[in-house]
């Protein structure tokens, strides 16, 4: 009998901005064109929508997606006609969304592609399975600071920040330092939770709240009453929590510094509060935080751009931070993760960074 040969899983890896303008879709497209130079099969899909000429705010123009044929894209059917790429649908899918039903598409001649992919990670993972069954080498996943938590099914995120988010620079690498720390700590041995847990492995005792997330006032109310009369050992926050309201919350209660803390996933939590206020909870606990899911943070790039108003026309122009000294601030403050600028010589290839290294022979 012969044995088939089982195909190499597919390559995934996520793009977020920390603003518009960060310089997101500019890193993606680098990777784009990394693959294409490699000839690899490549597909793209957006948690949300991306591919809009304009800037709906600044009305300066804006990178876009260029495909060329044997590339291949997961996006919704409304969005097909507003690109200028030739395409032909090999795959539909049971997933919709506000602009229609999700769609595999093979491009067949050179253009640009508009994107609007699943935004629940169920959908996502499900698009992941597609393109791993399809054949492609990597799936690139367009998406945002504001809209994380489905891409931790992803091998790797890739963020990027710059002047857009603050022109102030050393706030700008005080708040990099803060996002790059959130994805540090290590994940959790035992399986995820439904609703907050408290417990407690000497007694065998276990509390659990009727909500996943910490976020009310009811919910905080509810945990500080429960931590009462007994102090558990370990407290499992699987969603979203409020960073200011737990700092607060630690202040009241200081017996709860000691406690091991397990948060969901640093999607999660970014998703729910700024990463400084997260680098103020983290250094007022005792033992470092723990996830349920963990994600590979890659590289984080830079992009001195920033679109500069004006009010007496009411418009926008481009202008620019100091490149080197906006690389140096960051890179001094980030110092376990690469920080690059793609727009800077040498230009750093994103597709060796990216690529996981080989096993021993």
């Amino acid at each position: 009998m012969t044995r088939m040969l089982e195909r190499p899983a597919v390559q995934t890896v996520s793009f977020a901005g920390t603003a518009k303008n960060t310089g997101k879709t500019t890193t993606a497209l680098h990777m784009v064109d990394r693959c294409h130079a490699r000839g690899l099969r490549l597909a793209l899909t957006s948690i949300g929508y991306d591919g809009e000429i304009k800037d709906n705010v600044t009305g300066l123009p804006k990178p876009r997606y260029v495909l060329q044929p044997g590339d291949w894209v997961a996006t919704a059917e409304k969005c097909l006609k507003t690109g200028t790429a030739g395409y032909r649908i090999r795959r539909t899918s049971s997933i919709y969304t506000v602009l229609g039903r999700i769609v595999f598409v093979e491009i067949t001649s050179p253009g640009l592609v508009v994107l609007a992919g699943p935004n629940r990670r169920s959908d996502l993972e499900q698009v992941l399975a597609d393109f791993q069954e399809i054949g492609v080498d990597w799936v690139l996943v367009d998406g945002a600071l504001n809209r994380l938590a489905p891409m931790i099914c992803t091998d790797g995120l890739v963020l990027s920040t710059g002047a857009a988010f603050t022109e102030d620079i050393p706030s700008l690498a005080e708040h990099a330092r803060a996002l790059c720390a959130m994805f540090r700590f290590p994940r959790f041995p035992l399986p995820p939770v439904d609703n907050i847990t408290l417990c407690s492995s000497k007694s065998g005792q276990v509390a659990t709240l009727g909500s996943g997330s910490l976020l009310s006032e009811a919910a905080f109310q509810a945990l500080e009453t429960a931590t009462d009369t007994c102090l558990p050992q370990q407290l499992l926050i699987p969603n979203a929590c409020h960073p200011a309201r737990l700092q607060e919350l630690l202040t009241r209660k200081p017996a709860l510094r000691e406690v091991q803390w397990v948060f969901g996933s640093p999607l999660k939590l970014l998703a729910s509060g700024d990463p400084r206020l997260w680098e103020m909870v983290w250094a007022s606990m005792q033992h470092p935080p723990q996830y349920f899911e963990t994600l590979p943070l890659r590289c984080l790039t830079l992009n001195p751009f920033y679109p500069s108003y004006h009010a007496a026309t009411w418009s926008y122009s481009e202008n620019f931070l100091d490149a080197n000294a906006l690389l140096a601030a960051v890179r001094a403050q980030v110092t376990d993760v690469p920080v690059l600028n793609l727009r800077q010589p040498p230009i750093p290839d994103l597709l060796d960074l990216l690529t996981p290294s080989s096993a021993p022979s």
